[in-house]
């Protein structure tokens, strides 16, 4: 069997598996607690184990008229899908967060040459070296990402197409933080953050972020800061650019009016507009609004060297239903970026207090999360983008709507991406190389029903579509899924799914039926 190359690079192993390994090493070590989690497929979650070393293994298997999603031509396959994972989640010590790695391997019966092996890993762990002082934080992820956003997209059946790829990110980020004299406080910050490809160096990248603040000891009603940032971005295909802030800002905590009032102002000094370095002033204004638990509006604007940027968060819950929109336009130095539509979806339901009340810890609430989503079909980390190595600007609205029923379940997803490149000095490829801007929507629809206490059915509607100022730079991908799935056993699940997918890229159109049976067990 030919394999495509799923290693990490040589640079990234050294960071990646200490992380792992001390992931794996809490779970072997954890005592036995309770386990926030939801079992796939289980309508909410439970406690059992806080910490939990879980291993897994499943097995698929897809017919398909179509095993080369984008090509017009591709003939009918059948494709084994073989996944081991190994999940930690929970709190020991000084330590906390998730770790969830998978390896899958596909073999094709007709087309062996695609035979492959893909990883996926998400790990977010928080180390707690020194009370109340120091705060180590490292994350790490692979997943499947496109190259380009004019390819056939993850999902949907393309996760074999020659335009997605395997992506790493690594970052670790030390805190200190601790009193300076009998008035003052500060927190600084060291983080850096490595990504990088595996088949293409489009998106690798280093990068350095230093910070500094300072503020008083006490809170008050109007409080005051100062922040100091150095950040340093290296490109692989790129180059190399260093952006300098220094700024104050004031806050104003007006809690009988629920409002938060903030103001800064300050100068930034950079080489990403131009060959030598250039100093530009900044300022900002923000406020907040939170005149109840169900309600929250957020929004900041900040003046920087590229033009306006803003932050805009509003979110209203009701006992059923969740509404969150968000808006945001913001410097990306990151090669690795991922414009999705799951992020927003995360995020409301991550803050709803139904599951702060489960899980107190925003990092190990964010697994659980994330593994609700999972169980009732829904993919947290649909994307639509692309690799890029050069800093970009982007422009993100989504708007989301969850409701949820006794047996019922609804989430309705829309987004809306605009990226163009910041750094106009830059050579390196890619779609920005091509286009001035690159524009990507997506609507996705998913409704969960509960056929009986341990079977579900589930449809996904879902429409991507990037486009740009030619004609033939643009791609467009339609899915519908209806899945069902039923738990055998307390550790053990069986599902079917039938999917019909269509992608067009350029002037290239494809369409693909296919049937999917799977079987899952937990150890």
């Amino acid at each position: 069997m030919r394999q495509r190359r799923a290693d990490a690079p040589r640079a990234l192993l050294p960071m990646l598996r200490p992380l792992a390994l001390a992931c794996v090493g809490l779970g072997l070590a954890g005592h036995a607690g309770a386990q926030v989690g939801a079992a796939a497929g289980a309508e909410a979650p439970t406690q059992a184990r806080q910490l939990a070393l879980e291993p897994r293994l499943s097995v698929q298997e897809t017919f398909t008229d179509n095993h080369q999603p984008g090509s017009a031509d591709g003939a009918a396959d059948a494709v084994t899908r073989v996944t081991a994972g190994l999940g930690w989640r929970g709190r020991s010590g000084q330590l906390r967060g998730f770790a969830d790695y998978a390896l899958t391997g596909l073999v094709y019966a007709r087309h062996s040459g695609l035979n492959q092996l893909q990883n996926a890993l998400n790990a977010n762990v928080t180390a707690d070296l020194i009370d109340d002082r120091l705060q180590v934080l490292g994350t790490a992820t692979i997943a499947r990402t496109a190259i380009s956003a004019f390819g056939v997209q993850p999902g949907g059946g393309g996760d074999s197409s020659t335009n997605v790829t395997e992506t790493r990110t690594l970052q670790l980020a030390p805190t200190l933080r601790g009193p300076l004299g009998r008035s003052l406080r500060y927190k600084a910050s060291l983080a850096y953050a490595a990504s990088s490809s595996a088949d293409t160096g489009l998106g690798d990248s280093t990068g350095t972020l230093a910070t500094l603040r300072l503020e008083p000891s006490e809170r008050a009603r109007l409080g005051w800061s100062v922040d100091a940032s150095s950040q340093v971005s290296d490109f692989s295909k790129g180059r190399r650019t260093r952006s300098d802030r220094l700024f104050g800002g004031i806050l104003a905590d007006l809690t009988d009016q629920d409002l938060q009032l903030s103001a800064t102002a300050g100068t930034e000094s950079t080489d990403l507009a131009s060959i030598s370095r250039q100093s530009y002033t900044t300022w900002g204004l923000g406020v907040r609004w939170t005149p109840s638990a169900r309600t929250r509006l957020a929004v900041e604007v900040e003046e920087r060297f590229f033009g306006r940027s803003h932050q805009i968060v509003a979110e209203y819950r009701l006992p059923r239903t969740v509404f969150a929109l968000r808006s945001a336009r913001s410097l990306s130095t990151g090669g690795s970026q991922q414009v999705g539509l799951g992020g927003s979806l995360i995020d409301a339901l991550a803050s709803d207090p139904q599951y702060v009340s489960l899980q107190p810890d925003p990092v190990l609430r964010q697994a659980l999360v994330r593994q609700i989503l999972v169980s009732r079909g829904l993919n947290p980390d649909a994307s639509l983008g692309g690799l890029h190595s050069a800093a970009t600007l982007q422009d993100q609205q989504s708007l989301s709507v969850l409701w949820t029923g006794v047996r019922q379940s609804v989430v309705l997803v829309a987004s809306r991406n605009a990226t163009q490149r910041v750094d106009a000095l830059s050579t390196a490829l890619g779609d920005l190389s091509l286009v001035d801007r690159v524009r990507n929507t997506g609507l996705t629809l998913n409704i969960n029903h509960r056929l009986t206490p341990l079977s579900t059915l589930a449809l996904q509607l879902a429409t991507q579509r990037s486009s740009s100022s030619r004609d033939d730079l643009s791609s467009r991908q339609t899915l519908a899924e209806l899945q069902w799935q039923t738990q055998l056993t307390p550790d053990s699940t069986a599902g079917a799914t039938l999917r019909r997918a269509h992608h067009a890229t350029g002037l290239s159109n494809s369409d693909e039926t296919a049937l999917t049976a799977s079987y899952a067990v937990r150890f």
